[in-house]
């Protein structure tokens, strides 16, 4: 459970500004909104060191701009429903130590990436986060106002699975890229906009450990 590095914190900062840019975007082609609550925004993320820092950064910056008219309050709700998915006895090891140290492992995960289970103590498989993930995508679904997820690759996989009507299968070869997604709805469903993040710098570790950020506007 590692603390933000140095450009982990300077990233933080940006995601931080660009929240805020899209915030005030939105307030100006929405005009007034008649839903209560809808310009604040809810952050839902783990109970990582990482991750509550992040938020952190977030609600801070929201709060230095409340005296600024386009700011907005924030709420930070840590669930461990949006925890990275556990991977037992392999937690920690690149894939090539994998390859290398459990190679029968390797095969049966890239044979099944949906039901492969991680060996050891609470070692999960895709399909145990798509249902330990439930509870944060109903209070996704039931949010009247903005939401912030910060959370790892997998756990962003299955919100834009479930979100874009992607089917359970697909869910784990689901391309992510560094920085922010916005889903936004529609008449259709949602739409998604991939935004970047200009300062600071992303991690560059490969797995389900890589923390990605997934913004959903009601």
């Amino acid at each position: 459970d590692p603390e933000l590095t140095a450009d982990g914190i300077d990233y933080s900062a940006g995601v931080a500004k660009l929240i805020q840019e899209r915030q005030r975007t939105a307030s100006v082609q929405e005009g007034l909104h008649t839903e209560s609550g809808h310009g604040n925004l809810a952050i839902y993320t783990g109970t990582y060191k990482r991750y509550l820092k992040m938020a952190d950064i977030i609600c801070e910056t929201q709060r230095e701009q409340q005296c600024n008219r386009a700011a907005f309050d924030c709420q930070l709700l840590p669930m461990a429903h949006t925890n990275d998915l556990c991977e037992g006895l392999l937690d920690s090891t690149t894939e090539a130590q994998r390859q290398e140290r459990f190679p029968r492992e390797a095969a049966a995960r890239k044979a099944d990436k949906l039901n492969y289970r991680y060996p050891g103590v609470g070692g999960e498989s895709y399909q145990d986060l798509i249902a330990r993930a439930n509870e944060l995508i109903c209070l996704l679904e039931q949010s009247r106002g903005n939401s912030l997820v910060i959370c790892n690759r997998a756990v962003y996989r299955v919100i834009m699975g479930y979100f874009l009507g992607h089917s359970i299968e697909e869910i784990p070869h689901l391309e992510v890229k560094p920085g922010v997604l916005e889903l936004r709805r529609n008449e259709s469903g949602f739409s998604k906009t991939q935004l970047e993040v200009k300062e600071g710098k992303p991690t560059s570790a490969v797995g389900v450990g890589t923390p990605m950020v997934c913004q959903n506007y009601s």
